[in-house]
């Protein structure tokens, strides 16, 4: 998705009641922003799917992650 969707979906999500969950989401958010150095106005996402067989996805994913690498992207995880 594009920034201006990411933004939107950023402002769609609900507050944390829980002050764990809090807590973790202003350690990711920081993380990205100071260390990673991903400006929140410029950021896009990217959800993929894997399919075929075992071989096939390691394959997939080498690539993937390698050409995520080499434009300072990242795997955020599932």
């Amino acid at each position: 998705m594009d920034n201006k969707q990411f933004q939107f979906g950023m402002a769609l999500k609900t507050e944390d009641k829980n002050k764990f969950h809090e807590a973790v989401n202003a350690a990711k958010k920081y993380f990205i922003t100071q260390i990673m150095n991903f400006d929140p106005n410029k950021m896009t996402l990217c959800t993929i799917l894997f399919e075929g067989s075992a071989g096939e996805v390691a394959l997939q994913q080498k690539n993937i992650y390698a050409l995520a690498k080499k434009h300072k992207g990242f795997r955020a995880g599932a």
